[in-house]
């Protein structure tokens, strides 16, 4: 494993995401969401709208990987819109689109084009959230619920073969206040040096995201309506 995969594979730990962000249970959910479908992935994947390429490391059944996104300051290997992808018909076998539908302009086109690049009967996995607060603004136009993901893909000739939901209520409700409170304190600590701000937030966001993450292991099961997102995994269309 190269350098840069140990790095992205160390992100990508449970330390990392408690010590280094103040989204540790969100981050904490997503990874094991993606995780939990990743051996479906195999042969080429390409990463629609990867970022700077968190979840390469899990992608342990990809022949070969290639990141696509369209901000240059990501790792992707192709600077391209996911509404227009530099790939030819039928030449991809698996796809991985993570939190890019809430994004962009057109999510039709995005489907249209992961029908396009894909083999008959190759996967696409993708994620989007339902409930989060604005980011990367302005840029950030839709939320998703499971019926409105699996509408998305079945109208694009998808086939969903399992959903799994990300977080519940209990998990929404840690991570928005740890993360809310928590950037909202560092921004008013901003006459202190960055690591000491870092420093003094952890002090509220660690013992936080510890103690919603042990009820919401217990509280998440018990309301099935609230989620942070969801994870669909579909296949393209073998033909008739």
């Amino acid at each position: 494993m190269s350098a840069r995969s140990e790095a992205a594979e160390d992100k990508l730990s449970n330390y990392y995401f408690l010590t280094r962000t103040f989204l540790y249970i969100n981050k904490r959910l997503y990874r094991d969401a993606i995780q939990r479908f990743a051996d479906d992935l195999s042969g080429l994947v390409v990463d629609v709208g990867c970022g700077q390429a968190p979840y390469r490391p899990l992608l342990t059944r990809a022949r070969k990987y290639a990141g696509i996104d369209a901000v240059s300051n990501s790792r992707a290997d192709i600077l391209a819109d996911a509404q227009r992808l530099p790939v030819a018909d039928n030449g991809v076998d698996s796809i991985l689109c993570t939190e890019v539908l809430e994004h962009v302009v057109d999510p039709d086109a995005v489907m249209i084009e992961a029908v396009r690049v894909l083999r008959p009967g190759g996967a696409l996995l993708v994620t989007a959230p339902m409930s989060w607060n604005l980011h990367y603004e302005p840029t950030d136009y839709r939320r998703y619920t499971c019926y409105g993901l699996w509408q998305l893909l079945e109208s694009h000739g998808f086939q969903v073969v399992e959903t799994r939901r990300i977080g519940g209520l209990f998990s929404l409700v840690g991570s928005r206040l740890v993360d809310g409170v928590g950037s909202e304190l560092y921004r008013r600590l901003e006459p202190l040096p960055p690591r000491i701000r870092h420093a003094v937030v952890l002090c509220y966001s660690i013992p936080m995201s510890l103690l919603f993450s042990f009820f919401a292991r217990i509280g998440d099961r018990f309301e099935s309506t609230d989620a942070i997102g969801w994870a669909v995994l579909a296949t393209k269309a073998e033909p008739e």
